[in-house]
């Protein structure tokens, strides 16, 4: 069906204005306003694609995000070994904003409880919306299990304080692993990343790939709900400003081709050997001054 669209240009050089008219398709009419502004490209076609998915998936970016903190962490020795889930619809939230603020206080009470016993609050999480649970949000934490205690503590208060008193309620579910425990660390993270777009990215793998994005990264595919915000968050010391003042790559990268994907100790072996490496040269240094 053709449509009529008149506009009226104005040049900033001359006191006069032209009058154009288009007859176009509806397709072809906003396909001419883009081009005249010169946003039109194959990227930002992607990338609006993109936006239009993620309220409804945790897209692939989100998830690198993700993997590589965890990989980071536990390259410095730190397995994120707490399984914590807190559901926002037993605290009253009814919004994903309300639950995002809740969220963000609670979060940041487990980060000065840690803080100030010399614990470095490294974590991922991700936002679901359930028909059951409303708006929650899973999450790995490295909580040393000596803290165990103190930790469940800690949550009894949060609980106190945002909703029901009972914390073996519905409002938080704590699971505290061994602080070496990159098996349970892995499966975990797997779980919480279920709601992945399973569209594979145009470029990320070999043409030909025939598999969703789930079945090649070793995940399972469910719907987690539309959630009106960053489904995925990482903590400020795992991110990417952090990982490069550290100038620190994961020997394992997925993407640009079909993945093994790495649910593994590599990185934390990796990590344990450089820290006896540099504690070895520390030494010997030592030993050459007093010699």
């Amino acid at each position: 069906m053709n449509s009529l669209l008149t506009g009226t240009f104005l040049s900033p050089s001359t006191p006069f204005s032209i009058r154009v008219n288009f007859q176009f398709d509806q397709v072809a009419q906003r396909e001419a306003l883009y081009r005249m502004n010169g946003i039109v490209n194959d990227a930002v076609k992607i990338k609006s694609q993109r936006v239009d998915r993620s309220p409804h998936y945790i897209t692939f970016d989100q998830f690198l995000r993700a993997y590589h903190a965890v990989q980071y962490s536990n390259y410095q020795g730190f397995v994120l070994n707490a399984h914590l889930t807190m559901s926002w619809k037993y605290a009253g939230a009814t919004t994903a904003a309300e639950a995002e603020r809740l969220n963000t206080k609670a979060m940041d009470r487990i980060r000065k409880f840690l803080h100030h016993r010399g614990v470095p609050f490294h974590y991922f999480g991700v936002f679901e919306n359930g028909v059951q649970h409303g708006c929650h949000f899973h999450s790995g934490i490295h909580v040393p299990k000596r803290l165990m205690q103190q930790f469940y503590k800690c949550l009894k208060n949060i609980v106190h304080d945002f909703g029901p008193s009972d914390i073996e309620g519905c409002l938080v579910h704590v699971g505290v692993r061994a602080d070496d425990h990159i098996v349970s660390q892995w499966k975990w993270f797997r779980y919480c990343m279920k709601g992945l777009d399973p569209e594979i990215p145009r470029g990320v793998f070999p043409d030909g790939y025939d598999g969703d994005m789930n079945s090649a990264l070793g995940l399972k595919k469910q719907n987690t709900g539309v959630v009106e915000m960053d489904r995925v968050r990482i903590a400020r010391a795992l991110g990417p400003q952090a990982r490069s003042l550290a100038r620190y790559t994961p020997a394992v990268e997925i993407i640009r081709e079909v993945p093994e994907p790495d649910y593994s100790d590599a990185e934390y072996r990796r990590g344990k050997q450089k820290r006896l490496t540099d504690d070895m040269s520390y030494a010997l240094r030592g030993m050459e001054e007093l010699v």
